[in-house]
């Protein structure tokens, strides 16, 4: 699609950015890395938005499903939405990872009607999370479905 960059290499992944959208990186304290990409002219709460976040999970420790951590991950994320919920979870093959992608929506702290899509995986010992939101209006409609072109652009 040539609204997406190049492939770039975030931790194990190749991922295929929206072209001109602003990148910023923040290490977590519990070992996750996020990466953030938000077009440079819609700053502020309504921006259209995507958010990747890699955990690295202990080796040789059990650790939560993919479903559990999907349920975990929605439920923090409704809450800071009013009126907040979430349509069915579908299963995806991105790249030869099975996501779990789960549609959500509700008021943004603005009392603005926001939604987007969350996508979850367990690889090995990472746990991939892909958050995709925007305002519900006709502006991000466009750039909402390159975000998703970009989630749908990921390779190990």
């Amino acid at each position: 699609m040539a609204k997406l960059g190049p492939p770039v290499l975030l931790d194990e992944y190749k991922i295929r950015p929206p072209k001109g959208y602003l990148l910023s990186k923040e290490i977590g304290s519990d070992g996750s890395t996020t990466y953030s990409w938000m077009e440079p002219h819609h700053r502020g709460l309504g921006s259209p938005a995507l958010m990747l976040m890699v955990l690295k999970m202990p080796a040789g420790v059990p650790h939560e499903s993919r479903e559990e951590i999907s349920q975990e991950t929605l439920q923090g994320l409704l809450r800071h939405l009013r009126n907040g919920h979430m349509g069915q979870t579908e299963v995806r093959d991105v790249g030869g990872l099975e996501f779990l992608r789960t549609y959500f929506k509700g008021k943004d702290r603005s009392a603005k009607p926001s939604e987007g899509y969350q996508y979850v995986a367990v690889d090995g010992n990472n746990a991939l999370y892909f958050f995709l939101t925007r305002t519900v209006d006709r502006s991000t409609l466009a750039n909402f479905r390159i975000m998703e072109a970009a989630v749908l652009s990921v390779r190990k």
